[in-house]
């Protein structure tokens, strides 16, 4: 199953040139075993985990873990010690809409304030043009439309809540006014890649182009166990031959009422590490509960952690792409995967071998 979707994102790459930036994409996770990073590379800061749409492939309605809206000071907070640990990205989400938060553009504001790269995550339901303004006069630094596939009867049977026209409409007017604007702000499209979809990818891609920069690519996974009967999921592999999830040295995430959880998909909030009225970032990244998960992957301990024991985003997602889908395009795109990249990839897997 895997390598029908691998195969179907292999021609996209031939003949789509828009699909491209996946190879920067896959270039920057080359992180993945470098397991001795001083600092996270990102923080994800949960603007909110409460969601206007209902889709069938996320569990944000169905977690039980209290809603509710960050403030601005826990934000703020959150982003001074994020530059106290030198982290460059500040993504304004996690499991919830972000745009729902009515100080959504004052947060990408102070974010881009203390020189942060900043990112939005959106379904883009929400982005009426005066929300797009405020955005891209805060400096708003790459926004991300979460989509699936291109008419409506797919969209809509997915994206429970939302209408395919209306989405087309603040797609294409957020551009507009970003390119009548003059404004650096890249706009990008994101979507799982399951067997129903593999094989309209090309005309994904195509259709997507004219109201994007870029296009993501990732394979439908199960969200930490969360998500029950995603048909393209691979059965696990024993634990010893598991690998560790890249997020655990990659990102950190609070969560809206200041928890730091390790994991991007902590719906319930079962993984937290700390609090940032309690310690900061910094503290937290160097302390013996972070290094303690961190040592159960590499150990492939998996299961001594809720939720990562069956979830398999680390297998589909990151394992795939970096060796099977890397190789294919360190050939045909050498310029991207220069010798820089290529002596990490011999370091993990050195670091692999001393690992196991």
């Amino acid at each position: 199953m895997t390598s029908g979707v691998g195969d179907a994102v292999r021609r996209v790459l031939r003949v789509v040139p828009f699909a491209r930036p996946l190879v920067r994409e896959l270039r920057a996770r080359r992180v993945y075993y470098r397991k001795l990073l001083d600092r996270p590379r990102e923080v994800l800061i949960e603007t909110t985990n409460i969601c206007n749409l209902d889709c069938p492939m996320c569990y944000s309605r169905q977690a039980l873990r209290e809603k509710g809206f960050i403030e601005l000071d826990t934000c703020r907070r959150a982003i001074d010690q994020a530059v106290e640990l030198d982290i460059k990205d500040v993504h304004l989400y996690t499991v919830g809409e972000p745009l729902l938060h009515p100080h959504i553009a004052e947060m990408v504001r102070i974010a881009k304030e203390k020189g942060r790269r900043v990112f939005i995550f959106t379904n883009g339901a929400l982005l009426n043009p005066e929300l797009g303004e405020k955005l891209i006069d805060a400096g708003l630094d790459c926004l991300t439309f979460s989509v699936e596939g291109h008419e409506a009867g797919r969209y809509e049977r997915t994206r429970r809540g939302s209408k395919f026209q209306r989405l087309l409409e603040n797609a294409s007017a957020f551009r507009k006014l970003r390119d009548k604007r003059g404004a650096p702000t890249r706009i990008e499209v994101f979507s799982d890649v399951s067997n129903e979809t593999k094989e309209e990818l090309t005309a994904f891609v195509s259709f997507w182009k004219q109201y994007a920069d870029g296009v993501q690519l990732v394979y439908l996974a199960n969200q930490g166990g969360y998500i029950k009967g995603i048909q393209n999921s691979q059965v696990l592999p024993p634990a010893e031959t598991r690998r560790p999830c890249s997020s655990l040295w990659a990102t950190m995430v609070v969560l809206w009422n200041g928890e730091v959880s390790v994991c991007c998909v902590d719906f319930e909030g079962r993984l937290i590490v700390g609090n940032i009225f309690e310690s900061t970032l910094k503290d937290i990244w160097f302390g013996k509960a972070y290094k303690k998960y961190q040592l159960w992957h590499v150990g492939q301990q998996f299961s001594k952690m809720p939720k990562c024991g069956g979830c398999d985003a680390g297998l589909i997602n990151i394992a795939y792409q970096i060796e099977e889908l890397n190789r294919t395009l360190e050939n045909k795109y050498p310029r991207w995967l220069n010798e820089e990249a290529r002596s990490a990839k011999r370091e993990a897997r050195s670091g692999q071998r001393e690992a196991l």
